[in-house]
């Protein structure tokens, strides 16, 4: 019996892990605004606990983990394909290359699938890669967080997948954040009260270029202005990255590991600037977040980054690994508190107008319904035609593009001394 027999769809999100990456914050943001008189939620993982599990069960919504954390165990197959035979799924929206690869070869021709692509190609693992090219075609939709995570995906998986690609950034629970920014932090390092407080969210991991940060440190040397770097984040860079400070007292001084901090919105209210010197970036949901909350921000120009910050105009873009660009973008920041004030307005104006949340939510409900109301051999018919013509296009949209002033971003160069 179909969904709609049985009133309403049932719809299965699978993700990797219940601990709280970019992908599973972004499903946390989304569960208080999930359609349930439309759609009956459940939810999978590969890990039997987490925050992420914990905040599906007390949003009343069934949170299943899989058998094995090993995302090819047959265990998991079996789990998969017995809730695809007994008929309680007919919707799989799956999160992520290895829970993805996972959910195509278990629900191949029995439910129909949804892929949300959360980050470039070239991020990921190369046995990630190669599954992905191999089972791309098993499923119905594909969903990128931005158009470089869609044109990535044209690039390395194949024209087979073009216009089954929908571009549905992520959102920000902006109440959520309000309510917890709202809340005094707790305690942070100490420094000068002229100090510039440079907040640096996210995983210690070498694609998000915490180690040029330090490089860029160096380059500023004596004459740098005052500044507190917060490392707000773990992982496996850890250990690399205090070592090098362990011989650089000096650099040492400005830098201070906060670790994983579950009042990171109150820290990065307290923030002066955010900055994000990653090698790859999907659509960061921590620059969203603090950009939404007013604060002047540094970042590579990768990946979807630059389809929310317009150097000069919102924020300040550098190319990656260059840390001679990132020491003088953050002495322009200390030197000048106007134009951090400036950044940081039009970043909050405009990112609380194109980012929310429910707007998100929204938009992957519709393509549920889409893909639901599909018959499967017109969709493989269409895929079969897709195929055997050349691509011309790029995605779809769900958002309309943000005017941009009429110029190139440029990397901002170091003004003269700074007080």
């Amino acid at each position: 019996m179909t969904g709609a027999g049985r009133g309403r769809p049932s719809v299965l999100v699978v993700t990797k892990t219940a601990r709280l990456g970019g992908a599973e914050r972004v499903l946390m943001n989304a569960l208080p605004y999930l359609d349930r008189d439309r759609f009956r939620y459940r939810f999978s993982a590969l890990d039997t606990e987490g925050p992420l599990a914990d905040a599906v069960q007390e949003a009343g919504l069934r949170f299943a983990p899989l058998p094995s954390r090993r995302a090819f165990h047959p265990r998991n197959f079996a789990a998969l394909r017995r809730a695809a035979k007994n008929g309680g799924i007919d919707l799989v929206h799956a999160h992520l290359p290895l829970v993805g690869c996972l959910s195509r070869a278990a629900f191949h021709r029995r439910v129909p699938l949804i892929y949300t692509e959360h980050n470039l190609q070239d991020s990921y693992h190369p046995a990630s890669r190669w599954l992905n090219s191999r089972t791309y075609r098993w499923q119905r939709r594909v969903i990128a967080v931005s158009d470089e995570v869609s044109s990535s995906a044209f690039r390395h998986v194949g024209r087979h997948a073009a216009e089954r690609v929908q571009v549905i950034p992520n959102g920000v629970d902006f109440e959520r954040l309000d309510r917890e920014a709202r809340r005094p932090p707790g305690p942070l390092p100490g420094s000068r009260i002229d100090a510039l407080r440079v907040l640096v969210p996210g995983t210690l991991a070498r694609r998000k270029g915490q180690d040029v940060l330090l490089d860029a440190l160096s380059f500023l040397g004596d004459s740098a202005p005052a500044l507190t770097v917060w490392m707000a984040g773990d992982g496996p860079l850890e250990g690399s990255l205090r070592r090098r400070l362990a011989s650089r007292p000096e650099l040492a001084a400005r830098v201070e590991f906060l670790g994983r901090r579950s009042d990171i919105f109150a820290v990065m209210r307290a923030a002066d600037v955010l900055v994000m010197p990653s090698r790859y970036e999907g659509h960061p949901l921590a620059l969203l977040e603090g950009l939404a909350l007013g604060k002047a921000c540094i970042a590579t120009r990768v990946g979807g980054v630059p389809e929310i910050v317009t150097s000069g105009h919102n924020g300040l873009l550098i190319a990656p690994e260059n840390p001679g660009a990132l020491a003088s973008a953050l002495r322009q920041m200390a030197c000048d508190p106007a134009l951090r004030r400036r950044l940081g307005q039009a970043a909050a104006r405009e990112v609380r107008a194109r980012f929310d949340i429910r707007d998100t939510v929204r938009a992957w409900e519709r393509v549920y319904e889409e893909t639901l109301g599909e018959e499967p051999a017109l969709t493989d018919r269409r895929a079969s035609a897709r195929r055997s013509s050349r691509w011309r296009g790029g995605s779809r949209r769900s958002y309309p593009r943000r005017p941009v002033p009429n110029r190139e971003p440029t990397d901002t160069p170091s003004p003269p001394g700074c007080g």
